[in-house]
Protein backbone atom coordinates (compact mmCIF):
# COMPACT_ATOMS: atom_id res chain seq x y z
CA UNK A 1 0.00 0.00 0.00
CA UNK A 2 1.46 3.75 -0.97
CA UNK A 3 1.68 5.55 2.36
CA UNK A 4 1.39 9.34 1.08
CA UNK A 5 1.56 12.86 2.67
CA UNK A 6 -0.99 13.21 4.99
CA UNK A 7 -2.24 16.59 6.49
CA UNK A 8 -0.66 17.68 9.60
CA UNK A 9 -4.36 17.14 11.42
CA UNK A 10 -3.21 18.49 15.15
CA UNK A 11 -2.46 22.13 13.58
CA UNK A 12 -4.79 22.03 11.31
CA UNK A 13 -7.73 21.66 13.43
CA UNK A 14 -6.22 25.01 15.26
CA UNK A 15 -5.97 27.08 12.48
CA UNK A 16 -9.85 26.11 11.36
CA UNK A 17 -10.85 25.59 14.98
CA UNK A 18 -9.58 28.88 16.64
CA UNK A 19 -7.51 31.08 13.44
CA UNK A 20 -9.66 30.66 10.56
CA UNK A 21 -13.07 31.33 12.30
CA UNK A 22 -11.66 34.10 14.21
CA UNK A 23 -10.32 35.66 11.11
CA UNK A 24 -13.71 35.64 9.94
CA UNK A 25 -15.19 37.05 12.62
CA UNK A 26 -12.88 39.67 12.66
CA UNK A 27 -13.97 40.59 9.13
CA UNK A 28 -17.24 40.44 9.63
CA UNK A 29 -16.71 42.54 12.76
CA UNK A 30 -15.12 44.97 10.11
CA UNK A 31 -17.98 45.21 7.86
CA UNK A 32 -20.96 46.10 10.91
CA UNK A 33 -18.31 48.00 13.31
CA UNK A 34 -18.98 51.89 14.28
CA UNK A 35 -17.29 53.85 16.96
CA UNK A 36 -20.47 54.33 18.60
CA UNK A 37 -20.79 50.61 19.00
CA UNK A 38 -17.80 48.90 19.04
CA UNK A 39 -18.43 45.28 18.58
CA UNK A 40 -16.16 42.15 20.80
CA UNK A 41 -15.56 39.84 19.15
CA UNK A 42 -15.84 36.45 20.99
CA UNK A 43 -13.28 33.27 19.94
CA UNK A 44 -13.99 29.69 21.42
CA UNK A 45 -12.05 26.74 19.60
CA UNK A 46 -15.16 24.49 20.82
CA UNK A 47 -17.93 26.56 19.41
CA UNK A 48 -16.25 27.43 16.76
CA UNK A 49 -15.95 23.65 15.67
CA UNK A 50 -19.36 22.55 16.68
CA UNK A 51 -20.31 25.04 13.86
CA UNK A 52 -17.61 24.23 11.65
CA UNK A 53 -19.00 20.16 12.11
CA UNK A 54 -22.08 20.88 10.48
CA UNK A 55 -20.96 20.56 6.93
CA UNK A 56 -19.72 16.96 7.98
CA UNK A 57 -22.64 16.31 9.93
CA UNK A 58 -25.21 17.37 7.00
CA UNK A 59 -22.98 15.38 4.78
CA UNK A 60 -23.78 11.92 6.58
CA UNK A 61 -27.36 12.48 6.69
CA UNK A 62 -27.73 13.00 3.52
CA UNK A 63 -25.50 10.26 2.23
CA UNK A 64 -23.03 12.64 0.91
CA UNK A 65 -20.61 11.04 3.05
CA UNK A 66 -21.36 8.00 3.61
CA UNK A 67 -18.77 5.73 2.77
CA UNK A 68 -15.49 4.03 4.43
CA UNK A 69 -12.78 6.21 5.53
CA UNK A 70 -10.88 7.64 2.50
CA UNK A 71 -13.34 6.77 -0.13
CA UNK A 72 -15.73 10.31 0.32
CA UNK A 73 -15.23 13.65 -1.17
CA UNK A 74 -12.75 15.46 0.49
CA UNK A 75 -10.67 12.50 2.40
CA UNK A 76 -8.57 11.24 -0.38
CA UNK A 77 -10.98 9.08 -2.11
CA UNK A 78 -12.14 11.65 -5.39
CA UNK A 79 -9.69 11.24 -7.87
CA UNK A 80 -9.79 15.30 -7.92
CA UNK A 81 -9.55 16.03 -4.51
CA UNK A 82 -6.41 13.78 -3.26
CA UNK A 83 -2.43 13.46 -3.47
CA UNK A 84 -0.32 11.88 -6.41
CA UNK A 85 3.35 11.32 -6.64
CA UNK A 86 5.74 12.23 -9.42
CA UNK A 87 8.88 10.80 -10.94
CA UNK A 88 11.27 12.04 -8.40
CA UNK A 89 9.20 10.64 -5.74
CA UNK A 90 7.59 14.69 -4.83
CA UNK A 91 3.59 14.63 -3.79
CA UNK A 92 0.99 17.17 -5.39
CA UNK A 93 -2.09 18.01 -3.85
CA UNK A 94 -4.70 18.12 -6.37
CA UNK A 95 -8.31 19.62 -5.59
CA UNK A 96 -9.90 20.74 -8.59
CA UNK A 97 -13.32 20.37 -6.86
CA UNK A 98 -15.59 22.81 -9.43
CA UNK A 99 -16.10 21.23 -12.91
CA UNK A 100 -14.51 24.10 -14.78
CA UNK A 101 -11.27 23.93 -12.60
CA UNK A 102 -11.31 19.97 -12.90
CA UNK A 103 -11.36 21.26 -17.27
CA UNK A 104 -8.58 22.71 -16.86
CA UNK A 105 -6.64 20.07 -14.73
CA UNK A 106 -7.50 17.50 -17.35
CA UNK A 107 -6.95 19.65 -20.03
CA UNK A 108 -3.06 20.75 -18.42
CA UNK A 109 -2.82 16.89 -17.98
CA UNK A 110 -2.53 16.76 -21.99
CA UNK A 111 -5.50 14.05 -22.43
CA UNK A 112 -6.86 12.80 -25.58
CA UNK A 113 -10.38 14.23 -26.12
CA UNK A 114 -12.56 11.10 -26.18
CA UNK A 115 -10.68 10.06 -22.67
CA UNK A 116 -11.16 13.59 -21.76
CA UNK A 117 -14.61 14.39 -22.28
CA UNK A 118 -15.39 10.37 -20.51
CA UNK A 119 -13.37 11.87 -17.43
CA UNK A 120 -15.14 15.39 -17.33
CA UNK A 121 -18.78 13.52 -17.70
CA UNK A 122 -17.84 11.57 -14.44
CA UNK A 123 -16.27 13.45 -12.30
CA UNK A 124 -18.96 12.96 -9.93
CA UNK A 125 -19.68 9.14 -10.46
CA UNK A 126 -18.46 7.93 -7.11
CA UNK A 127 -17.58 4.38 -9.00
CA UNK A 128 -15.58 5.78 -11.50
CA UNK A 129 -13.56 7.14 -8.66
CA UNK A 130 -11.09 4.25 -8.32
CA UNK A 131 -9.92 3.71 -11.32
CA UNK A 132 -9.49 7.63 -12.31
CA UNK A 133 -7.42 7.73 -9.68
CA UNK A 134 -5.45 4.96 -10.89
CA UNK A 135 -5.35 6.75 -14.23
CA UNK A 136 -4.11 9.80 -12.64
CA UNK A 137 -1.97 8.09 -10.60
CA UNK A 138 0.02 6.29 -13.57
CA UNK A 139 0.10 10.19 -15.35
CA UNK A 140 1.83 12.08 -12.17
CA UNK A 141 4.31 9.10 -12.14
CA UNK A 142 5.63 9.73 -15.65
CA UNK A 143 6.25 13.33 -14.93
CA UNK A 144 9.12 15.19 -12.85
CA UNK A 145 8.14 17.68 -9.89
CA UNK A 146 9.70 20.47 -12.20
CA UNK A 147 7.30 19.66 -15.17
CA UNK A 148 4.20 19.57 -12.99
CA UNK A 149 5.15 22.63 -11.39
CA UNK A 150 6.02 24.89 -14.74
CA UNK A 151 2.86 22.75 -16.31
CA UNK A 152 0.28 23.76 -12.67
CA UNK A 153 2.08 27.18 -11.70
CA UNK A 154 0.08 29.72 -14.09
CA UNK A 155 -3.14 27.85 -14.06
CA UNK A 156 -6.58 27.47 -12.28
CA UNK A 157 -6.35 23.56 -11.84
CA UNK A 158 -5.79 23.77 -8.22
CA UNK A 159 -2.51 21.63 -8.32
CA UNK A 160 0.39 22.21 -5.44
CA UNK A 161 3.59 20.48 -4.58
CA UNK A 162 3.15 19.42 -1.22
CA UNK A 163 5.68 20.94 1.09
CA UNK A 164 6.82 19.90 4.87
CA UNK A 165 5.10 21.62 7.72
CA UNK A 166 8.01 23.50 8.32
CA UNK A 167 9.13 25.00 5.21
CA UNK A 168 5.04 26.11 5.02
CA UNK A 169 5.12 27.78 7.94
CA UNK A 170 7.82 30.03 7.85
CA UNK A 171 7.08 30.87 4.48
CA UNK A 172 3.57 32.08 5.51
CA UNK A 173 3.82 33.15 8.79
CA UNK A 174 7.14 34.38 9.57
CA UNK A 175 7.60 36.49 6.07
CA UNK A 176 4.50 38.41 6.70
CA UNK A 177 4.00 39.11 10.78
CA UNK A 178 6.64 39.37 12.86
CA UNK A 179 5.62 38.72 16.91
CA UNK A 180 8.23 40.35 19.24
CA UNK A 181 9.28 38.44 22.59
CA UNK A 182 7.03 41.57 24.34
CA UNK A 183 4.69 40.60 22.39
CA UNK A 184 4.90 43.88 20.07
CA UNK A 185 3.25 43.04 16.92
CA UNK A 186 5.63 44.31 13.71
CA UNK A 187 3.26 45.14 11.11
CA UNK A 188 5.46 44.30 7.98
CA UNK A 189 2.66 44.16 5.66
CA UNK A 190 0.20 47.29 5.22
CA UNK A 191 -2.85 45.50 5.12
CA UNK A 192 -2.30 43.80 8.37
CA UNK A 193 -1.27 47.20 9.96
CA UNK A 194 -4.85 48.69 8.73
CA UNK A 195 -6.25 45.71 10.04
CA UNK A 196 -4.47 45.77 13.54
CA UNK A 197 -5.07 50.05 13.70
CA UNK A 198 -8.67 49.48 13.06
CA UNK A 199 -9.55 46.91 15.37
CA UNK A 200 -7.08 48.47 18.36
CA UNK A 201 -5.20 45.28 18.89
CA UNK A 202 -4.01 45.23 22.21
CA UNK A 203 -0.08 44.57 22.45
CA UNK A 204 -0.31 41.90 24.37
CA UNK A 205 -2.38 39.85 22.31
CA UNK A 206 -1.83 38.81 17.98
CA UNK A 207 -3.82 36.95 15.71
CA UNK A 208 -2.02 35.55 12.86
CA UNK A 209 -3.30 36.66 9.45
CA UNK A 210 -4.70 33.49 8.00
CA UNK A 211 -4.88 35.37 4.65
CA UNK A 212 -1.43 35.04 4.53
CA UNK A 213 -1.67 31.07 4.66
Amino acid sequence: MISLPQQPTTNLMLYYCYSMVLFTKILLALQAHTQENPLIIKNNAFDNLAYLSKFYLKAKETGLWGRDQGENLLDGGAPFYSIYKSKDKKYFAVGCIEPQFFKVFVDILGIEEKKRQDLIDNQMNIDEWPAMKKYFTEIFSTKTSLELKEKFKPSEACVTEVVSEVKSLKKAIFKNCIVKQDKELVKSDPVWGELAKELRLQTDRTIIPLAKL
